[in-house]
């Protein structure tokens, strides 16, 4: 007991004087023993870093068949579960024996209508015809009234001549007078420049008949007037003549005007009353044209409703024809039937999913991927699919859509991943195992995750240099499942200590070569 309490009372630096001591014996007493270690070699190679991720298989087109009958009741049912269709291929037959009978109904009111419409086209051709005519009857009475106006004033100018020949028989039968004569010859002057007139007007109106201008009847009237107008010329002249020449010649020459003048008056008369007949027998057509016009109006109407009768009777006919071809339900898509919901006999409401058809061609895999592996992706990278159902079966694929939203309570991001291989044997919704490779790295070093060595965040390895060991550092590009990628610190063929942490930077070593 007095020994240990002198050991104890001993100062502190004695301790460590004596451990120190210890240390130098030992390393001198195996200085010299070398210590055996499991190396190898380096040697790059081609390596990938992939991402492992567990996923489900998804169909990229899937369709479902549903019913767009109110109420039917299946009468055929030709599909199963799994069977092959393709696009147009006849899936089930709805009841569809009512809607014949609602077809036919349809379609026999449809031609009836047809029938009522050719009907009403008919009559309104006809009424429209009636009302041409009756229109041109009226245009054609203005032609008339003016004959009749040019009638009149042929008459008025026959009257007025037939008054000036009665005056001048009556001068001459009483003898002239000198004031006589010189009136005489102011009316042949007047008579001839009227006679003038007319002549040019006759030479007008025949130039505006030739062109087309106007009707021949206003030329007549115009050679009309001018006959007129050469006789009253005419009669003024001989009257002149008489009061210059003589009592009794004259009287005989003025009776003789007189007659003339008289039966030119009775023809203008005539003229006239016959240019007022027709005139007013024309006029008499303008009820019939307001009847012709009413009778157009009301077969417009008809046909009009004949129209949209037929509009309102097609249009049902060709609902009845939809719902007829919506009791054929058809694949819209090649696929398989992944789903049935419905068997023969069934009464199925509209609306209501029946059959769900999968393409069998084309599939993707959807992965829920944790948000901090996000940055190790991108689309188009490659991606191996093996399903957990056959894992000897490998699919190719790609990152074809990355989320834009992650789970909350997850903490995850949908990832789509786009099948460019496929077979039969791939069904919907297995699921399956991802590996995404994420880089690739050519003539990499690769050394297993042993040889590294960490001091204070600073990677290195133990490099063996003839019979001793060097610690080198090194920067460390990536980790995978088959070691430490590094880029720098090693170089191809260098001896590396598998277990760094086994020995020391300058350790005497007997190495066990490992081949990687």
């Amino acid at each position: 007991m007095s020994r240990l309490r002198y050991l104890f009372s001993l100062p502190k630096w004695v301790y460590f004087v004596a451990v120190a001591i210890s240390v130098a014996i030992g390393y001198s007493l195996f200085s010299g023993r070398p210590r055996e270690v499991e190396t190898f070699s380096v040697n790059p190679r081609d390596i990938d870093t992939v991402l492992s991720l567990t996923g489900r298989i998804e169909p990229i087109s899937e369709v479902s068949i549903s019913s767009a009958s109110s109420v039917a009741q299946v009468r055929q049912l030709l599909v199963d579960v799994g069977a092959r269709v393709e696009p147009g291929q006849l899936l089930l037959k709805l009841d569809d024996g009512e809607l014949l009978a609602q077809e036919r109904e349809a379609r026999s009111l449809l031609k009836q209508a047809e029938a009522e419409l050719m009907r009403a086209q008919a009559a309104y051709r006809g009424s429209s015809l009636s009302r041409t005519i009756a229109d041109r009857s009226l245009e054609l009475s203005l032609d008339l009234r003016a004959s009749r106006d040019q009638a009149a004033e042929n008459l008025r100018i026959s009257e007025k001549r037939l008054l000036q020949v009665r005056a001048r028989l009556q001068k001459v039968a009483t003898g002239a007078r000198p004031e006589d004569v010189r009136k005489a010859q102011a009316s042949l002057g007047s008579a001839e420049a009227t006679m003038a007139d007319r002549e040019r007007e006759v030479k007008r109106q025949s130039y505006l008949y030739e062109t087309g201008a106007v009707p021949k009847k206003n030329l007549e009237s115009a050679e009309l007037a001018l006959v007129t107008a050469k006789a009253a010329t005419e009669s003024a002249r001989q009257e002149l003549k008489s009061l210059e020449s003589g009592r009794a010649e004259d009287i005989a020459e003025s009776q003789a005007a007189l007659a003339e003048s008289e039966t030119a008056y009775a023809a203008a008369k005539m003229a006239l009353q016959r240019a007022e007949r027709a005139l007013q027998e024309r006029l008499s057509l303008r009820s019939q044209a307001q009847s012709a016009a009413n009778e157009v109006q009301v077969n417009q109407f008809a046909l009009e409703a004949a129209k949209l009768l037929i509009e309102v009777r097609r249009a049902r006919a060709d609902e009845i024809a939809a719902k007829l071809q919506q009791t054929e339900l058809r694949a819209p898509i090649a696929g398989y039937v992944s789903r049935r919901d419905v068997s023969l006999g069934d009464t199925v409401q509209a609306g209501k999913v029946l059959l769900r058809i999968t393409s069998g061609i084309s599939f993707r895999a959807s992965a829920d991927v944790d948000e901090k592996l996000l940055p190790e992706l991108k689309v188009g990278l490659a991606a191996i699919i093996r399903p957990d159902a056959n894992p000897s079966m490998a699919y190719s694929a790609v990152v074809d859509q990355i989320g834009r939203e992650a789970n909350r309570t997850t903490g995850t991001v949908l990832v789509r991943f786009r099948l460019t291989s496929t077979d039969e044997q791939l069904r919907s919704d297995l699921t399956t195992n991802i590996t995404v490779v994420t880089k690739q790295y050519k003539n990499a070093i690769v050394v297993p995750n042993s040889c590294i060595a960490k001091v204070n965040e600073t990677s290195f390895v133990m490099v063996v240099e003839g019979k001793r060991v060097r610690r080198q550092e090194v920067k460390v590009v990536s980790s995978t499942a088959e070691g430490v990628i590094l880029a720098s610190g090693v170089s191809a063929a260098d001896e590396l200590v598998l277990d760094a942490q086994a020995v020391s930077d300058g350790a005497l070593v007997q190495s066990k070569r490992k081949q990687t």
